[in-house]
């Protein structure tokens, strides 16, 4: 296992993550490469990062649902973290989408969403056909990120609770397959807590681009699209 020592991102990164905008320009102006990708009919929902709407994750869904497939949003507002209501909201939509569906939903999750899918994956896995995760720091360290001053501003200054035995808990990938995006130029989570341990059901592939940017990337698109068809 690698060091728990894992600092942050430094701050050149974090400050680099404004590239998201010429990101995000670029990805709306290269949609036309998406006839190149292969085409599906899986049924999927994205859950957005900490401090994120569905808003935030459109380019995403917009570019999977042209390839055919029918794309869910969470449907729960800003993502403020997790909680006994927002669990139980989840638990329902996967269960009530893969009813609708009649197959198993495809889960990603972006950044602190991320974290979230692998673990609906790890309690209903058999409604659920396998996880992605986007730059989500759910491996190694609970602190090695920059959105910790984010949470302890939403809990009113009170120091961060890290339960270190059930992190390293949920650090095991569900029993379904997991591929796992990141990016080392990641400004705000350390670009090794996004990588899964290695097994028979994980996968580890790296892109370029910011944080921000994961929710816009051809390469993200790419990948998730050549999974889906397989």
């Amino acid at each position: 296992m690698q060091s728990r020592n894992i600092p942050p991102p430094p701050l050149k990164l974090l400050l680099a993550e404004s590239r998201f905008l010429p990101e995000l320009g670029r990805f709306w102006l290269s949609e036309k490469s998406l006839s190149t990708l292969p085409k599906g009919h899986e049924a999927v929902l994205v859950i957005p990062g900490f401090g994120a709407s569905d808003f935030h994750t459109r380019p995403l869904r917009r570019a999977l649902s042209k390839l055919g497939h029918t794309v869910h949003g969470w449907g729960l507002g800003l993502n403020t973290g997790m909680n006994s209501r927002v669990r139980e909201k989840l638990l329902q939509r996967i269960s009530q989408l893969q009813q609708e569906h009649g197959q198993p939903i495809q889960l990603i999750g972006w950044s602190l969403g991320g974290v979230f899918v692998r673990e609906l994956a790890r309690q209903m896995p058999d409604q659920v056909a396998q996880v992605f995760t986007l730059g989500s720091p759910f491996n190694i360290t609970p602190a090695a990120n920059n959105m910790l001053p984010l949470f302890k501003l939403m809990n009113r200054g009170k120091p961060v609770k890290l339960d270190m035995e059930g992190f390293l808990r949920r650090a095991e990938p569900p029993p379904v397959d997991c591929t796992a995006i990141y990016t080392k130029t990641d400004g705000i989570v350390a670009w090794q807590t996004a990588c899964e341990n290695e097994a028979e059901n994980t996968e580890n592939l790296e892109v370029r681009g910011s944080h921000f940017g994961l929710v816009c990337n051809p390469d993200v698109v790419r990948i998730i699209a050549e999974r889906l068809a397989r």
